[in-house]
């Protein structure tokens, strides 16, 4: 387990074991919908490690997922999260452009989305990963930014594309993360055939996530689908 190889990496001094363990913490509770949680853990990495751009874009991530945006628009202003043409280029360079594109997303910021679109374009064909997990397609961050731009027609197709290769290699709880980012944004379109996919999407979002026993999640949806009328 995480917890296991935690332990043991200290005992051997791998010097950013906590890191590490805290990435795969935080992977784990997004993929069960709890990822707000994390907010004041994710700011005491973002601390630690004052350089890395990837904390501090979770940072801001989990503080929205934790119902705290004005914090979030702190963090983005602080350190200049809408700039990401200026982000470093490290083995992370493309997983940080995807955590921020959801920040723009949730705060519908188009001018950060519209940016980081520039940066992530070339790695269209690719998949994010930071070494011990592979978080998704690139298409999924891309679809984000998109929508942060209220483009939902170019959206939706970036959607399905993440939906299909989510699908095809079996990761059915990262696909279903992903539908609560579809749904999210088609219910900011004045479509009503995306209002209705939306609905569609919620109730199947909400179906497996109770099945899966992700309460919140299954929670998350039903909030959604409750808004969609």
């Amino acid at each position: 387990s995480a917890d296991q190889m935690l332990t043991f990496s200290l005992q051997i001094g791998v010097a950013d074991a906590e890191q590490w363990w805290g990435a795969i913490a935080m992977a784990i509770a997004y993929l069960r919908g709890t990822y707000g949680d994390l907010a004041d853990a994710a700011g005491e990495f973002a601390g630690r490690y004052d350089t890395a751009v990837s904390w501090h874009g979770s940072h801001a991530w989990t503080l929205i997922e934790a119902g705290r945006p004005d914090e979030a628009r702190e963090i983005v202003e602080r350190h200049a999260l809408d700039r990401p043409e200026r982000f470093p280029v490290d083995d992370f360079a493309i997983s940080t452009l995807g955590y921020v594109a959801f920040v723009a997303m949730l705060l519908e910021r188009s001018a950060m989305g519209a940016a980081i679109e520039t940066e992530l374009r070339p790695y269209e064909d690719l998949w994010m990963s930071i070494e011990v997990y592979c978080f998704g397609p690139v298409t999924w961050p891309l679809a984000a930014a998109v929508s942060a731009q209220r483009r939902f027609e170019e959206a939706d197709e970036l959607f399905a594309r993440t939906d299909r290769l989510l699908e095809e290699r079996g990761l059915r709880l990262a696909r279903n993360m992903m539908r609560r980012d579809w749904v999210l944004t088609l219910s900011r379109s004045d479509s009503p055939a995306h209002l209705a996919q939306a609905r569609t999407l919620a109730e199947l979002g909400a179906a497996t996530a109770a099945q899966d026993g992700h309460d919140r999640l299954t929670q998350t949806f039903q909030e959604l689908r409750a808004s969609l009328g």
